[in-house]
């Protein structure tokens, strides 16, 4: 179901916005440990792959997430917390696109937004797949 969803996303991106213009490399969500453990696999990792292939705009796992409260029930402190980059990196210059699943209460792509500005992004633009109320 994620790959006609990324031809899509795909799609989109290229034909009605500027984000390919703008954009140096992907970066996915990543999802709560508790999901992951739950699906076996993230969503977010096989679009943001698939935005790789269908853009050529490379996609790197700079983004980590600790276990913790789920989204929904955890303080905007903790969810933070919650958020790591990977060691050592410099994204001095580029622009991030970032890929989420689903946007629901918006404070998700903030707060990983800001932790890539800390290491350097000049700008983070999001997608998401999916908004609920």
């Amino acid at each position: 179901m994620l790959e006609p969803v990324t031809d899509i996303l795909a799609e989109f991106i290229v034909e009605e916005t500027n984000v390919l213009r703008s954009s140096d490399i992907v970066v996915p969500v990543p999802p709560s440990t508790d999901k992951y453990v739950d699906r076996g696999f993230a969503p977010n990792d096989i679009v943001a792959n698939g935005l790789e292939r269908r853009l050529a705009l490379p996609c790197r796992q700079w983004l980590y997430r600790s276990s913790g409260l789920p989204t929904r029930e955890a303080s905007q402190e903790a969810l933070s917390e919650q958020f790591t980059t990977k060691r050592g990196i410099d994204l001095s210059g580029l622009s991030v696109l970032l890929v989420e699943d689903i946007w629901t209460r918006g404070r998700t792509i903030p707060i990983c937004a800001e932790k890539l500005r800390a290491v350097g992004a000049e700008s983070v633009q999001a997608v998401a797949l999916g908004k609920t109320s």
